[in-house]
């Protein structure tokens, strides 16, 4: 199966995913791996879901995997029926047809998948060829392999004498995982040296791009400046306004001020006078005539309309006559009626204008506040210009040395270095962290705007050092030399035609948006920690040079096509958020939601319940290329970047992307608005031309970084998609594993995002997005947590306080049942639900070993530490690990466990 699709393939876009393709797939792992389902299952799809929480989800499930490797299948299921044997074909884990994944449970998970590709951890297997038939016995054996390796427990160390053997294949990788699966520094101090070098090379790049583009804006407008102060010397008509400017510097240096005023004020006026205020006005002509409505074509000279015109007349002839006949004291007061006045007509063009064009009252009335938003914005993009250039000129008249430069840039780094401390605590906020008692939105919003400010403000002070050549202005603006100005002129007029230059050539390497983020390091050091450990080239013999985690090896990385190649491996499913802020069709629901799901599947990509193709050319760039099973487990677990999915604003996306703590991936997937593959370079239809059209051409590298940070992410609508961590969308990694066509009856989650208060936050979410966009409705069963038998595990959401808030038995509570209804059923009418969902929740239960019990009394928040660690120890690593093993064996028992408990709960779950 090809993992790429042509657009002419019947995986086009716009159609639904090949469910049936799917199904079969699983009925076909089924059948070759000899797995019989329990007694009205044999049809149905069963699922394990890893969720997002970071090393924790990844360590916590990994336990989880171990224990369901040890429990025993359900009875009458595979053995009994099969009459095969084999210590991994009895264990519950191979009943799986789909594993689901996102951010941190995709590490673990992209592990295990990566078991099942032939010749990858035992090399005395030869990997298959391109074009090579497929090889059932081989792929049986691999299979068999891979389940193997999570009946080895505990892991152990890795050391030079632990290599691959095919009577332990757990050993080696285990152990590979203990020792580098816990910390996103491989190496200690040097390797955090390495990547603090990287950042700082980042941080300045993107410092450059965005300083190219300051640098030029603010070169133009000195530029104009300089050229009106050098023509007003030759004593035309425009002689005053060197003695205006001059005007402006005095008030600074000889009355004791502290503000020297940019005349770009003066651009505000025009944008406020003629476009925001009119522009405002005008909504309220738009009044439907008497019995019509809002649906009534709008006339260009409708009763309100033509009122606004001629009071607007009106207003200013009174003006008139009061300035020219009444005395001086009353001019101030005629000046505000005639601008009142010209405010009225040119509120009546802006009606007009508009209701020539609109096909509805109620689509003008649209139109106008469209535009007055934009007004609003080019106002305070003017604002924002004169506030800068103000400052930076009130700095440099004080102190025009260089000095005052080299201020700013260590004012500008610094404040980068304490705000990129802090945006990455901010998921904490709603957690009870420290910055839950500061609105997270509105201190992010009021950093990520100082940093913008003193950034823009650094390149300003560097354009009025060239202007004013290090000297002071006043001595410069009091001469009447022509000379002394045209050499100004020509100094910034060739640091503007370097700064264009620049631009432009750095607008035709748009791969720059990828290569400046942290995802390279991140993919990277993710796929040499957990695909690593199933790369047999690190742990043969000889291997030694090989086994550091901070140096790759040539088969830790995999193709998608190698990757899903195995048949009896369980469809995994990767989950990414597709961001989308910008949408004019979908205003309502991506004010909400700001990102629509995207999974990856082996049949190609789904977005949104619909498959698209790949890529519509392979090519080594940036923006375009294949990706990775490690790449996309990267973007799967972005959950630091300038797109957070529903918490992006603009004032996170500022922060984050100054302080470049970018994880998120501009990939250029074909996929269009139109609804066909259209290659990976070919510009979207419908998206605009002109002016806009050509600036985005002719400056791609700067535009969608500006859309980064201006929070301005249009989905399918341009070329180029921003993809981030699939919980920005859905973070339990159950919601694709919801349709209906899948046929999913049973589904195991982990649960293990960050929730100190149990509040179960992504159950709840999950539980919306499933009754808005299925029609399925998911409900607590708690008819099981009052089960005599099944009870002291299984309990309802109450039940989950933090540890010592409640005790006695309810203590041993470490899993909720879900039922799932799908559209039309009656949960109040109905007693067996579609499907089940099995919760498993990280929870410090009772009679855990005495290992847990003291790390948790050491470390209170254990085991719902703070998703940004990203840093465990050995014993912190252990504990999530052990923890995991010890709620999945009391949930499905083990070999030599109790079987009560465990033939219980398969008979609760056979009422589906």
């Amino acid at each position: 199966m090809s993992y790429h699709l042509s657009p002419d393939s019947p995986g086009e876009q716009g159609t639904a995913p090949p469910y049936e393709a799917e199904i079969q797939r699983a009925k076909g792992r089924r059948e070759g791996f000899k797995v019989v389902r329990p007694e009205g299952h044999d049809d149905e799809q069963w699922a394990l879901a890893f969720s997002g929480g970071g090393i924790r989800s990844a360590t916590f499930c990994l336990g989880v995997l171990q224990g369901l490797a040890r429990a025993p299948r359900p009875q009458g299921s595979s053995i009994e029926k099969s009459g095969q044997s084999g210590s991994s074909r009895e264990s519950l884990l191979p009943q799986f047809d789909y594993l689901s994944t996102v951010s941190g449970g995709g590490y673990i998970g992209s592990f295990f998948g990566s078991l099942f590709a032939r010749g990858r951890l035992n090399k005395e297997d030869d990997p298959p060829k391109q074009g090579d038939a497929p090889d059932p016995a081989l792929d049986a054996k691999t299979a068999q392999q891979a389940y193997e390796v999570f009946a080895h427990e505990p892991p152990g160390r890795l050391t030079s004498r632990v290599h691959f053997t095919p009577e332990r294949p757990g050993a080696a990788p285990l152990a590979w995982l203990r020792e580098n699966g816990r910390y996103m520094a491989p190496t200690g101090s040097g390797d955090m040296v390495y990547a603090a070098s990287l950042a700082v090379r980042n941080w300045f790049s993107v410092q450059y791009v965005l300083g190219i583009v300051f640098l030029t804006a603010f070169a133009l407008i000195a530029l104009g400046r300089a050229g009106l102060v050098a023509i007003s010397c030759t004593g035309c008509w425009l002689e005053t306004y060197r003695t205006y400017e001059l005007s402006l510097l005095k008030g600074v240096t000889d009355c004791g001020g502290w503000v020297w005023w940019s005349p770009v004020w003066w651009v505000s006026l025009p944008v406020a006078l003629l476009w925001v205020i009119p522009c405002g006005l005008a909504f309220w002509f738009t009044h439907p005539p008497r019995g019509g409505t809002v649906q009534t074509r709008p006339k260009v000279f409708s009763k309100a309309g033509l009122f606004g015109l001629l009071l607007g007349f009106l207003l200013v002839v009174v003006a008139a006559a009061c300035y020219s006949k009444l005395g001086p004291n009353w001019r101030g007061f005629a000046r505000a009626l005639g601008a009142l006045g010209a405010l009225s007509v040119g509120a009546f063009v802006w009606y007009a204008t508009t209701a020539r064009t609109a096909v509805s009252i109620g689509v003008q009335r649209v139109t106008l506040t469209r535009m007055l938003t934009t007004g609003c914005i080019w106002l305070a993009g003017v604002t924002l210009v004169a506030l800068v250039d103000t400052t930076a000129q009130s700095i440099y008249v004080l102190d025009h040395r260089i000095a005052a430069w080299l201020t700013s840039t260590a004012a500008t780094g610094g404040l980068a270095w304490v705000l990129r401390q802090m945006a990455t605590s901010l998921p904490d906020a709603a957690k009870g962290g420290w910055l839950s008692k500061i609105p997270a939105s509105a201190a992010a919003t009021i950093g990520g705007v100082a940093l913008l400010f003193l950034t823009a403000m650094f390149w300003s002070l560097l354009v009025l050092w060239i202007r004013w050549r290090g000297e002071s202005p006043v001595d410069l603006l009091e001469s009447t030399i022509q000379t002394d100005h045209v050499d100004a002129v020509i100094a910034l007029a060739v640091t503007f035609g370097i700064a264009l230059i620049l631009s432009l050539v750095g607008g035709r390497f748009p791969g720059f948006l990828n290569l400046s983020t942290l995802q390279t390091l991140y993919s990277a050091r993710l796929t040499r920690a957990y695909l690593g450990a199933s790369n047999g080239d690190r742990f043969g013999k000889g291997s030694d040079k090989l086994r550091s985690v901070a140096e790759p090896a040539p088969g830790d990385q995999m193709t998608m096509d190698r990757y899903y190649d195995n048949s009896l491996m369980p469809i995994h499913i990767i989950n990414v958020c597709l961001n989308q802020t910008s949408d004019p069709g979908e205003q309502l629901v991506q004010r909400d939601r700001k990102g629509k799901p995207l999974a990856v599947l082996p049949s190609g990509f789904v977005v949104d319940g619909k498959l698209v193709p790949g890529p519509g050319k392979i090519s080594s760039g940036e923006l375009d290329a294949e990706l990775t099973l490690g790449e996309w487990v990267g973007v799967s677990g972005a959950a630091f970047s300038t797109a957070l999915g529903r918490g992006t604003t603009l004032g996170l996306s500022l922060l984050m992307g100054l302080t470049n703590i970018r994880l998120g991936r501009w990939w250029a997937s074909g996929i269009t608005s139109s609804g066909k593959g259209s290659g990976a370079g070919k510009q979207v239809t419908g998206m605009g031309s002109g002016f806009g059209k050509g600036i985005r051409t002719l400056f791609k590298t700067q535009t969608y970084l500006f859309y980064e940070l201006f929070a301005t992410f249009h989905g399918t609508r341009r070329p180029l998609l921003y993809l981030s961590d699939g919980g920005h969308f859905e973070n339990t990694a159950i919601y694709e594993l919801l349709r209906p066509e899948r046929k999913v009856r049973l589904i195991v989650v982990c649960d293990c995002g960050c929730d100190p208060g149990y509040q179960f936050d992504d159950i709840a979410n999950l539980v919306r997005l499933a009754r808005i966009d299925f029609r399925i409705e998911v409900e607590v069963d708690r008819e099981i947590a009052e089960d005599k038998i099944l009870g002291p595990v299984f309990g309802i959401p109450e039940d989950f306080e933090p540890v010592g808030d409640k005790g006695g038995p309810e203590s041993a509570k470490c899993a909720l049942l879900l039922k799932v209804f799908h559209a039309g059923a009656n949960p109040v009418a109905r007693n067996a639900p579609d499907a089940h969902v099995v919760v498993l929740k990280p929870r410090l239960v009772s009679g855990v070993p005495v290992d847990l019990v003291q790390y948790h009394s050491a470390h209170p928040d254990f085991p719902q530490e703070s998703t940004t660690d990203q840093f465990y120890d050995e014993a912190q690593w252990e504990s999530y690990r052990k923890l995991g093993l010890e709620i999945s064996t009391r949930v499905f028992g083990d070999s030599n466990g109790n079987d009560t408990f465990r033939n219980a709960l398969w008979k609760y779950l056979e009422r589906v």
